[in-house]
């Protein structure tokens, strides 16, 4: 076997001729190259046919992608990127995915950059076929750039429909993860192929290998179950992947982990990635998980959590539920009903939160995701309005601009909410007044958003008021509002 490979390898060899002849010719391809993109296929399939043999341009790129001259890896990218160009390196990728085994970084990447590009121009299921196994261990390769790259072309392997291959690769790169860090660059493939191929169906493998890393059994290396619960969470923008995690058990499994307190931070990873799940699952799906019990499990846990909150060890618990009940409330009406039917619950999220800045401003952003009318009456029957009033001022940068959010969601989505913010002192002073000089310039955005909310409903608002407010929208993000400032504000609906 030894000696055929060396046969082989040798017949490849003698394809070449000299570096320079090569050179030249590859140069005046380029030059001949026309400028228009939808020219090129004709201009290289002149070139390939004209080539002898045209396998022979394939590999001398290979072998100089790290000490050769430019123009080989120009060439073979402007080929890669026709349809003439894809139809032959897919016929010939044996000489392509030589590189994939390279020993320099440089060429791993230019092997994987040029399966994306063939992907996007035009190649066969065989290829995507051949190219997944070597494209999900190169996404997980120690070299940051190869393992981008590689993550490149499994997505663009996914939007090209191959999607079978797709998740091939990635669930090669899930088996070939030894390590946190080479499990989170398969995380990233992952996500990334998830997003792509949408509503397509998932392989059950990967669902499986990654449950298995993140859900069962005692965690060998917590790092690696973060990242596996990570990798959980970015599945959960597809729709398929969401069913998967529903239907075969291993949402009861990721909130068995949420349960168990492991002093690495799983326990609110796992509740995280539950909520969003949870938040992406249709309704046969909701349902399924609320008959396994998970949904009131999830109750559970979030509850626990917020009533931790209240010292600084529970700080981080406090957030996480914050995190979890915000992005689930947000996902649907079906959601928003569940968790508002639940008294206790509610009672825990709307009440004061505890005293560190951090959950004071987790709280507030989870209310901005969540603001609906009916949010909106329950803060205003808990007196929490006054408090969203006062935070607008609050000396804490992250408490402060959580707070203009919540201001803007509330007064957009209940015409209540105008009326109650302004009834409280400094509300109005603060909308006319032109920009905080001393926030960055996505904090001025922030306030123009919420003074921009408050003109779009000043109907109400007396005609001094109402011109002042509407001035300050006029004058953008990042000017003195003009006008001045009036003591009170009449409205014509209290």
């Amino acid at each position: 076997m030894a000696a055929m490979m060396e046969t082989d390898e040798d017949a490849e060899l003698a394809l070449l001729g000299s570096e320079e002849d090569d050179e030249q010719t590859l140069r005046s391809f380029l030059d001949a190259l026309p400028r228009d993109a939808t020219k090129r296929n004709a201009s290289v399939a002149t070139f390939l046919g004209e080539t002898c043999p045209p396998a022979k341009l394939l590999l001398r790129a290979a072998l100089w992608a790290v000490d050769g001259p430019r123009c080989a890896r120009d060439a073979l990218r402007a080929v890669s990127a026709t349809k003439s160009g894809a139809q032959l390196i897919s016929k010939e990728h044996t000489l392509l995915f030589r590189g994939f085994a390279h020993g320099a970084p440089a060429v791993r990447k230019e092997t994987c950059a040029t399966v994306e590009a063939l992907a996007k121009a035009g190649t066969t299921v065989q290829f995507c076929a051949a190219a997944a196994p070597s494209v999900g261990k190169a996404a997980v390769d120690d070299d940051a750039g190869v393992a981008e790259s590689a993550a490149n072309a499994a997505r663009a392997v996914a939007k090209a429909g191959f999607v079978d291959e797709a998740i091939a690769a990635v669930d090669e790169a899930t088996r070939a993860a030894r390590g946190s860090l080479e499990l989170v660059r398969a995380c990233d493939v992952a996500c990334g192929v998830a997003v792509a191929c949408g509503d397509a169906a998932w392989d059950r493998r990967l669902i499986a290998s990654t449950c298995r890393i993140a859900c069962v059994g005692a965690a060998e290396d917590p790092l690696l179950r973060l990242a596996a619960l990570e990798l959980l969470q970015g599945l959960s923008r597809s729709r398929r992947a969401v069913e998967l995690l529903c239907t075969d058990g291993y949402l009861a499994k990721l909130i068995h982990v949420a349960e168990q307190d492991d002093g690495y931070g799983c326990d609110q990873q796992a509740l995280r990635a539950a909520s969003r799940v949870l938040a992406a699952a249709d309704t046969d799906s909701f349902a399924r998980a609320a008959q396994d019990g998970c949904v009131a499990r999830f109750f559970d846990l979030a509850f626990a959590r917020l009533e931790r909150g209240g010292d600084a060890d529970g700080a981080e618990d406090y957030v996480c539920a914050c995190v979890a009940l915000g992005g689930w409330l947000e996902s649907s009406a079906d959601a928003a009903d569940a968790v508002l039917s639940n008294t206790t619950l509610v009672d825990a999220w709307l009440a004061p939160p505890p005293a560190p800045k951090r959950c004071q401003a987790a709280r507030l952003k989870s209310l901005t995701q969540a603001m609906s009318p009916r949010v909106w009456a329950e803060l205003v029957k808990r007196g929490a309005d006054a408090a969203l009033a006062k935070a607008i001022r609050d000396g804490d940068d992250d408490v402060r601009f959580a707070a203009w959010a919540c201001c803007t969601a509330a007064v957009r989505s209940s015409p209540d909410a105008l009326v109650r913010l302004l009834s409280h002192a400094g509300v109005y002073e603060f909308l006319v007044s032109g920009p905080p000089p001393d926030d960055a310039i996505e904090a001025k955005r922030i306030k123009h958003d919420f003074v921009c909310a408050v003109a779009e409903r000043s109907g109400g608002m007396d005609d001094s008021a109402r011109r002042a407010v509407e001035a300050a929208a006029n004058a953008g993000p990042f000017r003195r509002a003009p006008g001045t400032v009036s003591p009170e504000v009449a409205l014509a609906s209290r």
